[in-house]
């Protein structure tokens, strides 16, 4: 009988990962490469990226996936997932206006300060500012919660929670 021989090159990074992957029977050989691929790290074609997307392998943006829940569930990296999964927006939404309501007016730096350990490890650190700026920009157009009482915009804007006339009215007298 015909036997096919595969070697294949390559550094094994967490060999229990790989042995995990493999007993699983709804994964054929091809999708534990790739999926080996995304662990390292190691960059995937948009086809290869798509379908195992489509599959529910994988989780994120091309170029930058990471394996899914279920994919770290099954492999003991639940941490590490959410780590580059990150959190959904009202978490971040929540820090940032605790961290105003406490010790505002906040200026950008200290925005950042707090972010940049907070945001997912997926995102670079240009991704990072500009998911700060989206954060910053939902809470004083969109939701209207905080505003800017600094210079117009970048370094020298000073972010406070915002006073409606009713947060006015609700103050004690005795307070003032």
């Amino acid at each position: 009988m015909p036997r096919v021989e595969v070697s294949i090159a390559g550094q094994v990074l967490d060999v229990k990962y790989t042995q995990t992957l493999m007993k699983r029977s709804d994964l054929d050989l091809w999708h534990v490469l790739l999926l080996d691929k995304v662990q390292k790290g190691d960059h995937l074609t948009k086809g290869d990226a798509a379908r195992l997307k489509k599959l529910g392998l994988v989780e994120g943006r091309y170029p930058r996936f990471f394996v899914s829940g279920k994919i770290a569930a099954a492999t003991g990296g639940q941490a590490q997932h959410i780590r580059k999964r990150g959190f959904d927006n009202r978490y971040y939404r929540d820090l940032l206006v605790d961290l105003i309501r406490e010790h505002g007016p906040i200026g950008p730096a200290v925005i950042t300060e707090l972010f940049m350990y907070k945001l997912p490890d997926s995102l670079d650190e240009d991704q990072k500012h500009s998911k700060i700026r989206n954060l910053t920009f939902d809470l004083a157009h969109r939701k209207r919660l905080i505003e800017n009482v600094g210079s117009a915009r970048g370094k020298g804007a000073l972010w406070q929670i915002k006073v409606r006339p009713w947060d006015k009215l609700k103050q004690n007298p005795i307070d003032q």
